[in-house]
């Protein structure tokens, strides 16, 4: 049945990888369960009714992406649109976060019918490449560093180093090492090269068995 609907030989993929690359990518992008009902409590809403609102519609949202367009892509609400609805909007007191979101909902109706009449289509053409990178490698760099000052390994103004002699921050450190140790090794066996699958999920993995030993993870 999963060939029959998802093509798995075509695309060169089995069951097994899609399963590892399913949880590797739940477990990286978890974090915005997180991110984004605190942002959302500084607008003023109960940050756990939007942490349940923003998982369920993550999980239906990347559900219909598989099983309607069969595209391995999850989907979850942008953190740099609740960063902007939060501090650029709603804290300066330009709106409250009922109107605000209704902008945003207003935003996502034209985004959709844009989408419907393929006018994005279009406008992305148009928008030159290094404009389009230059837009992804901010994106990555605003997450990187929210996760750096959130893991107390510098300051919130990002001027000086956070308290290193706490077992927290040390986690987060040790944790960031094994990461790239994981995902830049490299095996070489019988003339072959090999590199370690999942290795980002591995690296959550045993992180969070650290945080437990230490008794920093609950």
């Amino acid at each position: 049945m999963l060939e029959k609907w998802f093509g798995l030989k075509k695309n060169g993929t089995n069951v097994r990888t899609e399963l590892l690359a399913g949880c590797t990518t739940f477990a990286t992008m978890a974090y915005i369960l997180i991110i984004h009902p605190n942002y959302m409590r500084v607008a003023g809403m109960d940050a756990t009714g939007v942490l349940i609102s923003t998982a369920l519609v993550s999980a239906i949202i990347t559900i219909l992406m598989g099983v309607m367009s069969n595209c391995p892509i999850a989907l979850a609400p942008g953190l740099a649109s609740g960063a902007v609805m939060a501090y650029s909007i709603v804290q300066p007191g330009i709106a409250t976060w009922e109107v605000a979101l209704g902008m945003s909902m207003i935003s996502a109706i034209i985004f959709l019918l844009l989408s419907i009449f393929n006018i994005s289509g279009k406008v992305v053409e148009v928008i030159p490449k290094n404009l389009k990178i230059g837009i992804s490698a901010g994106l990555g760099l605003f997450i990187i560093r929210t996760a750096i000052v959130n893991a107390g390994l510098m300051d919130s103004e990002f001027r000086s180093f956070g308290d290193l002699s706490d077992p927290a921050v040390q986690l987060a450190a040790i944790s960031i090492l094994i990461c790239f140790v994981l995902y830049f090794l490299r095996i070489r066996r019988n003339g072959h090269v090999y590199k370690i699958k999942s290795s980002l999920l591995i690296s959550i993995i045993i992180s969070t068995i650290l945080g437990i030993f230490i008794e920093l993870t609950p």
